[in-house]
This record gives structure tokens, sequence and C-alpha cells, in this order.
């Protein structure tokens, strides 16, 4: 019986060994307490790591959802200065021409006004004579050509300039506020 018991050990040890693996090292119950600690630390970090990179994932969505939502805001901003702008214009222009039909109505009545001119001759036979005599008046438009040709001789001074640009600076400024306040009127919000 010896002889089976040693056949059972040895055919043992060649199947433990016929893996090519080194046969297991026994660990003792410290070691296998660190080795199970390890694991559980691992496992702790490994599913924090999960949720770090599912925030992370989530923050970068609401990112850009927040950056899309501004993109948007801004193109309505610009949408809107495009629409003032409209507007503005339209008004400058209805202004424009109202101003130049009321020039107009002006110079025609200008020009229908007829002046009577009276002689009298002091002779003996004292005939009166009646001479209606229709005069027109420069209008403004020749005056207007005549001024020009003078001032092209002329450059205009640096103190010209700087005027002209503050009456424009000041110009715009009453048009954006005059724009303000009839948009305001219209859509009913104030600024």
């Amino acid at each position: 019986m010896s002889d089976q018991i040693e056949e059972v050990e040895i055919i043992n040890d060649k199947q433990i060994n016929k893996g090519g693996a080194k046969p297991k090292k026994q660990l003792s119950e410290q070691q296998l307490l660190n080795l199970k600690k390890a694991r559980e630390r691992a496992q702790e970090r490994k599913t924090e790591l999960k949720h770090l990179h599912a925030k992370s994932k989530a923050l970068k969505e609401e990112q850009l959802k927040l950056d899309a939502l501004e993109y948007d805001k801004l193109k309505k901003e610009e949408e809107l200065k495009k629409l003032k702008q409209k507007e503005l214009d339209d008004i400058v222009n209805k202004q424009l021409e109202k101003q130049q039909s009321v020039n107009e109505k002006d110079e025609a009545k200008k020009k229908k006004k007829i002046k009577k001119i009276i002689y009298e001759d002091s002779s003996d036979e004292e005939e009166v004579e009646t001479v209606i005599v229709r005069k027109k008046k420069e209008t403004q438009k020749e005056t207007q050509i005549e001024k020009p040709a003078q001032t092209q001789q002329r450059q205009p001074t640096f103190n010209d300039l700087a005027n002209m640009s503050i009456q424009n600076q000041i110009h715009k400024k009453l048009n954006e506020e005059k724009f303000n306040s009839l948009y305001a009127q219209l859509v009913g919000c104030r600024y």
C-alpha cells in the first residue's frame, strides 16, 4: 500500500507541475487580510473614478448647453440691433421726405407771389398807368449752387472740421435717443 500512496503523490506533483506554473505559496492570515483590504480600496477608488468621470461628462454637456444658449442670445441681440437700425433708418427717411415735401411746398408758395407796381405820371393829362411786373425771386437752389462754388476755393480749417464732427456726434446721439423712445413706445417696454 505504501507503493500506491507514493504513486498518487507523484501523480499529484506531476499534475501540479504539468501547467508549468510554480506551486502556490502559502500566505499567512495577515497577508490575506492585507490583500483583502487592498482589493476593497481599489474597488472604492474605481467606483470613485467612475463617478468623477460621469460628473465631468455631465459638466461638459452643461457647458455646451450654456455656450449654445449664449450663442442664441447673441444672435437675437444682433437681429434686434439690425431691426432697430432698420426702423431708425425708416423713421429718418420719412422725416427727410416730410422736410423735403414741406420745403417744396414753401418754394411753390414763394413763387406764386406777384408784385404790383403803379407808376404815376405827373403830367397834365393825369394819366394813371398800371403795370404788373412779375419778378422772380432767386430760388434757394440757385443761391446754394453759387455758394458751394465759392466755398470750394477755401479749404476748411481745423476748427470747421472739429465743429462738423461735434455736430455729427450730437445728431447721431439725438437720433439714437429718438429711436429708443419710439421703439419703447411701440414695444411698450422701458430701457
